[in-house]
């Protein structure tokens, strides 16, 4: 169990870690691009797409030391664009319902922004047998767990069930 948290903390912190250097990547091209005449939309969008990519890139291999192909890239647009809408409603919702400040709200909101998207990501876009296994059963021990969930199926070996004849031979 102590494996699994101590993994999760090392996750979250990378993600964390990811989280600002994507920050610092996607505002360097808004900036950079208004710079040399794009209009704000567009730089907006185009940074925006390259943050995303840098957060795919660099969280798929290094925060959950992932592979990356097509069918990641789709899992990570989805839960990008769910942890969005999520925000938006917080948002919308300490706005007009709570009566909080925008400052407030938008702190509110980024937090339920990064939660969802850190668990999508890491449970949905990243998943990995490791984190299936602690996402299913974080209250055991590998051990306990049994050989299935450390291989392929086709490579599980069928304990030997038979008695031994001189073992049990009268």
């Amino acid at each position: 169990m102590m494996r699994g948290w101590q993994n999760l903390t090392k996750q979250a912190a990378r993600f964390g870690v990811v989280g600002m250097a994507n920050t610092a990547v996607g505002g360097g091209v808004i900036v950079t691009l208004q710079w040399i005449g794009l209009g704000p939309y567009i730089a907006n969008l185009l940074g925006y797409c390259a943050g995303m990519l840098f957060s795919f890139a660099i969280n798929g291999r290094w925060t959950f030391s992932s592979s990356l192909d097509g069918a990641r890239l789709s899992r990570f647009v989805v839960v990008i664009a769910a942890s969005y809408v999520l925000n938006l409603l917080i948002l919308t919702f300490a706005i007009r319902f709570m009566g909080w400040s925008e400052i407030e709200s938008q702190v509110a909101a980024m937090v339920c922004f990064t939660l969802p998207n850190f668990i999508g990501q890491r449970y949905v876009v990243f998943r990995s047998a490791t984190a299936a296994r602690e996402y299913l059963c974080p209250h055991r021990h590998d051990a306990q767990i049994g050989i299935a969930w450390h291989l392929t199926p086709s490579k599980v070996k069928k304990p030997n069930t038979q008695l031994r004849h001189s073992a049990f031979s009268w």
